[in-house]
Order: C-alpha cells, then structure tokens, then sequence
C-alpha cells in the first residue's frame, strides 16, 4: 500500500483532539485528507476498519537507540531494531539523542548521529541534543543547532562525566531562555545520590535488590526543585525526564499553577511497575534510573497525567540483554535500562483508557499531540487532522493479548512486561499514508525520515 494512492480507513472512530469522530478517515499523499463519514473516491483503496479506534501515532519522545555505553559498546536495539519495535506497536515518531563530539561543534554530534540512523528507520525520528560536562561545549555557538533542526538541550544532574557542571547551569538556562531552546532535565541530585553511595557501601549493602534504596526518591524531588528554581529565574522552557515520584509530579504542578514554563514526561514503567519488583529472584531485569517507585506514586502519577500536569508519556527505551544485565550483582555496578517502546500504545490504551483513567482525547494527547507541541513537531505530527502527516495506529479495543517478548522485535530477548495482559492490539499502523505495520509485524523496508524541530526561536 503506497503512500501516493488514496486510502480509505473505513468505520474507524478516529480520535481528534475535539473529541471521537465516527466513520473513518481519507489519506492521500501521505497526509491526511478528510475525517470523518465522507464519500471516498472510486479509486481507494479500503481498510475495513470497523470497530477499530484510530489514533495519531504515537510519538515517542525519549529513546535510546544504538547508545553508546561507558565500556565502547552500544545498548541491545540498533536504530532498526528500535525503530522496527517503535512501529510494530503503534509508534510513528522518535526523537533520540545526538552527543557532543570531543574538540567537535554543537552539530557534528548531530551530523553522526543521522549517518547512524539514515535510511535504517522504519518510522520518522527527531534529535535531541545533549548537553554534558564530557567535554567543552561552546555555549555561545549554541545557536548552530537551529540549522540543524534540534530545539531541545538534554542535561544530566548525575552520571558522572556525563552531568552539566552545576556552576554552569545558570548561563546555560540564561542562553535557552534567550535563544528559545528548551531544557530536558534527567533529574537526580547527584550529592544525594553520592552521599548515599558512600553509607551504603560503608554498611557492605550492595545487592541489585537495594536499587530503589540506593537511588533515593529525595534525590529526584531535590532535582526536580533546584531546576524549577532556575526556569523560574530564567525563563527557560523546563522538561522534566521520566518522572518516577509523585512528590516530584506535585512540583511541576504547581509550577505550572504559578504560570512557569515547566512540562514533564513519565514512562509506563513509573505507572504500572512498582519497586516490589527488586525483591525477586532477578532484579537487575528491573533496574533503570530513576528506579521503580511505589504504588502510592503510581497512583499520583496517574492523576498527573489525567489532569495533564504530565503531559507526555515516552519510554526511556533503552534496553540490553539480560545476561548483560545479570553479570553484575549489585545495584551499583548493574547496567541500568528496560526497552519499551513496542509495548507503549497497547500499555496506554489497555490501563489508561479502558480502565477509566483516561479519555480517548486525553490518550492522544499524552501519546502524541503535546511531545509533538514540545518538541517542535505539530501540526505534521500528533494530530489527526487534515492536512497532517498520515500516521494512524488502528487499535482494536476488543482483542485482549498478554505481552511477551517473544513476539517482540528488539535484540535483549526479554522484558520487564512478560506476562502482562492487556485489552487490546494494534492492528494497523500508517506512517505518511503507507501500510507500516500490520498484526504486529512490519510491512517493507525501512522508510522513517529525519524531523527538523520547527523551531520558533526568539529574535536575539
């Protein structure tokens, strides 16, 4: 099926962002051309899509594909792999991450990331660009990245060499604020976590099974302040990573209540994993940073995302093969990260929606419209409106399923949703118009283009 012919998706409830519009939906020429019950010309070619819900496809907004790690490595899923998993579940956007190069500018990182992924996408993907303490960043040229079609600086608050030096965070805030980059903060307060690094191995408690401990809940919430406080003294554009506490999601809130450019995302795994999981018989299956929370944050959490506090749900997909991630025994040396990305319109659909927790308006939203808004990319994405970008995932509400990775597409061989039920399937998965996905499979070669943020910078 050619993104150049007409397509006619007949009898979906396509879902807009002013509610559910019955009767289907009309591509042409990898855009969408009408919504709704309309008369399709003779030539269509028809997707019985009756009984079936259509959303935008999603956009993912934080992924980690073909990571390099600290030992000259790479994480389990190549950017084929991950952007394979990505449409198999309903996903038709990504936005990963470009790195600084040593000695290089602000866009050499980016030019080396898009040899990387060019023509091995199978859905459409966007950068971002880290900002690190690895190497000097030239902040006066930060406004290279324009051209480039990044509008989004990713800073660490821990890890290392890879955490912005706190002494410079103001300027960098200051420089955002005036160039119109926004900031997207991996929030953990790196004293806190040290501090708690050195008692715990003091008192000999290092198993895999301490990760929450180690990683304390105080350490995102004191992160989570420090950068509020200086969106707030700047007026730079905030994005808080996977959010994982409550306590933290109650902080953008009320940001957001006092008229502050502060937005966050969360992962499925913050809202319906829970750190209960660390006692079993292999928790390093489990560790990511931040780690697992409680339910009680679970449940807040949810209610952030219903009142749209949390705007976005991405996955943080970073995954490795199990054996990997079980060579290391303690919760200091376990490699952290879980994929994701496959499973996330089926978790969304299945515990937000039919549970009751969120609208089908509300859905599209978090899985697609606001990332799209955030990070420069709508109206082309996250919107089933006319004129948009033809991605449609089909969902079809009455097909439950229990998750298991092996009818997955990633490289690690596991997941942390084994045996997880869900209401529904993706049936169908359009991206710009053309058949991608279907069943869970995918459909042709790899066709995902790279996105240039529409960047609507200030004028300096």
């Amino acid at each position: 099926m050619k993104s150049d012919r007409n397509v006619w998706i007949r009898g979906a409830d396509a879902v807009t962002e002013q509610g559910v519009v019955p009767g289907g939906l009309l591509l042409r020429g990898g855009v969408i051309a009408a919504v709704g019950s309309i008369e399709p010309p003779e030539d269509a070619e028809q997707i019985d899509a009756r009984g079936l819900v259509a959303l935008p496809g999603a956009v993912d907004s934080h992924v980690h594909f073909y990571m390099p790690t600290a030992d000259g490595g790479r994480n389990a899923d190549d950017f084929a792999a991950g952007s394979r998993c990505a449409v198999c579940g309903g996903t038709t956007s990504v936005v990963d991450f470009a790195s600084p190069v040593e000695g290089g500018s602000w866009t050499d990182g980016v030019r080396n990331r898009r040899a990387e992924a060019d023509g091995r996408v199978f859905c459409d993907y966007a950068l971002h660009m880290e900002a690190t303490g690895a190497f000097e960043q030239d902040v006066s040229r930060l406004a290279e990245l324009r051209d480039a079609g990044v509008r989004v600086l990713k800073i660490y608050t821990t890890y290392g060499a890879d955490r912005y030096p706190r002494k410079k965070l103001p300027r960098l805030f200051h420089e955002a604020a005036r160039l119109g980059f926004t900031i997207l903060a991996h929030c953990e307060d790196d004293g806190i976590i040290g501090a708690q690094k050195r008692r715990m191995l003091a008192q000999g408690r290092t198993e895999a099974a301490l990760h929450a401990e180690s990683r304390p809940a105080e350490a995102e919430v004191s992160a989570v302040r420090e950068l509020i406080g200086l969106s707030e003294r700047t007026g730079a554009e905030l994005i808080v990573a996977h959010v994982s506490t409550g306590e933290a999601g109650l902080l953008v809130a009320d940001a957001r209540r006092r008229g502050l450019p502060v937005f966050a995302e969360t992962c499925p795994h913050y809202l319906l994993l829970d750190d209960s999981l660390y006692a079993g018989a292999e928790p390093q299956r489990y560790i990511m940073t931040p780690p697992l929370r409680t339910k009680r944050d679970n449940e807040r959490l949810w209610a952030l995302l219903a009142s749209g506090d949390i705007g976005m749900v991405s996955t943080d997909h970073c995954p490795f093969p199990l054996a990997q991630k079980l060579r290391e025994p303690t919760c200091f040396g376990a490699v952290p990260g879980v994929g994701g990305c496959e499973q996330l319109v089926s978790l969304l659909f299945s515990e937000g929606y039919q549970k009751g927790r969120l609208t089908l308006p509300q859905l599209a939203a978090r899985l697609s419209a606001e990332a799209a808004r955030r990070y420069g990319l709508y109206p082309r994405k996250g919107t089933l409106s006319v004129g948009a970008d033809a991605d449609v995932t089909l969902v079809d509400p009455n097909a439950p399923r229990v998750l298991t990775a092996a009818h997955e597409h990633g490289n690690a061989g596991y997941s942390v949703w084994e045996g997880f039920p869900v209401g529904c399937t993706v049936r169908y998965v359009f991206l710009r118009g053309a058949l991608a996905a279907r069943d869970g499979e995918p459909v042709g070669e790899a066709k995902g283009r790279y996105l240039a943020a529409r960047n609507e910078f200030r004028q300096v």
